[in-house]
């Protein structure tokens, strides 16, 4: 297990270093393996592995909008994230921003792998199982962010200090859970023909299942439909191209399509002309 920790800005700096965020990490990672003589000829390797990971963003709280005078924009609940400044900025100037986060990630995986030898051939064969879970929220703009430019008074400190803004940006928090499944199959021949030829085959399969979203909030762009007119029927007003879980060629919960006629076929030929390798 390892922990990584990067302070904040000092709280007893200015505001400029007050709102610089520091990271508070976590990974473990466990691995559970077993190599088995099945018979004399025949060998099984085992392998468990789980990792886990986290990224918190820390912060100290500091001031916020209220704080400043500005009591009409939407702030996260002060008692639960403190006080902080989404992001203010002016063009060529200073920068001011914080943006909360946590970020978790949970990785189990699964192998077997056994090899098998049997008169003039050596047969290795296998398979792989993983699951991925990717959790995240960001609140990026949660709190709202300013950017001043200049283009009211011709200078941007200017614009700041009057509080004249040329842009402003909010948004809800963000957040993510995804999961996917990996899986892979595989068999090998090493044939030893004779003294001089060796016949190397095999193939491995590797379907690919999609990322998948629990609550059914997936989407994607089709450039046919686009390229067609077609809107979706789940969301008819939304954009040409755009589909969204459960249209046609999106199943529901799923980014993308699964794809499961993933073979990789391989032929390799040995030949050693003197028959003494």
């Amino acid at each position: 297990m390892v922990h990584y920790e990067s302070p904040a800005g000092s709280p007893n700096a200015g505001i400029l270093v007050q709102a610089i965020g520091g990271a508070s990490d976590n990974v473990f990672n466990s691995v559970l393996g077993d190599t088995y003589l099945i018979s004399p000829n025949m060998v099984s390797s085992f392998r468990l592995m789980a990792n886990r990971s986290s990224n918190t963003t820390v912060y100290h709280s500091y001031v916020g909008l209220p704080d400043l005078g500005v009591t009409s924009v939407y702030q996260l609940p002060a008692s639960q994230f403190g006080k902080y400044l989404g992001g203010w900025s002016t063009t060529g100037g200073f920068s001011i921003a914080t943006t909360p986060s946590f970020q978790p990630y949970l990785t189990w995986q699964a192998s077997e792998d056994i090899s098998l030898t049997h008169g003039a051939h050596q047969v290795p064969f296998g398979s792989l199982f993983v699951n991925l879970k990717a959790t995240a929220i960001n609140y990026l703009n949660s709190n709202a962010s300013f950017a001043f430019n200049g283009q009211f008074t011709g200078i941007q400190n200017a614009d700041f200090l009057l509080g004249m803004a040329s842009s402003f940006t909010q948004s809800a928090p963000s957040y993510s859970d995804q999961h996917q499944n990996v899986f892979g199959m595989y068999v090998q021949d090493s044939w030893k023909v004779n003294r001089r030829l060796t016949v190397n085959a095999g193939v491995r399969w590797d379907p690919f299942f999609a990322h998948t979203n629990p609550y059914g909030e997936t989407f994607a762009f089709s450039l046919d439909n686009f390229t067609n007119g077609v809107v979706s029927k789940i969301l008819p007003n939304a954009p040409a191209g755009m589909i969204f879980g459960g249209d046609p060629g999106l199943p529901k919960n799923q980014y993308s399509q699964n794809k499961l006629n993933n073979f990789s076929p391989r032929l390799g030929i040995v030949w050693d002309p003197k028959g003494d390798g």
